[in-house]
């Protein structure tokens, strides 16, 4: 679970291709109150969620010395 929120937080902090993105006048102002938007794309995502996931496995196989 931590992992998968590392992944989640990498995500959000790393720097997004540009995209245009059309915001109604009510989510700009959303966005300002809560210090800005961040847009990732969808295939972004589910690619560090897969890394994320893959580790988690791997780390998981590996066995633990007490």
């Amino acid at each position: 679970m931590k992992k998968l929120i590392a992944a989640l937080a990498v995500c959000i902090a790393l720097p997004v291709i540009a995209i245009e993105v059309s915001l109604t006048d009510e989510e700009k102002q959303l966005c300002e109150e809560q210090g800005g938007c961040v847009f990732a794309t969808r295939q972004h995502i589910l690619t560090l969620l897969e890394r994320a996931f893959s580790e988690g496995v791997k780390r998981g196989k590996e066995q633990c010395s007490v």
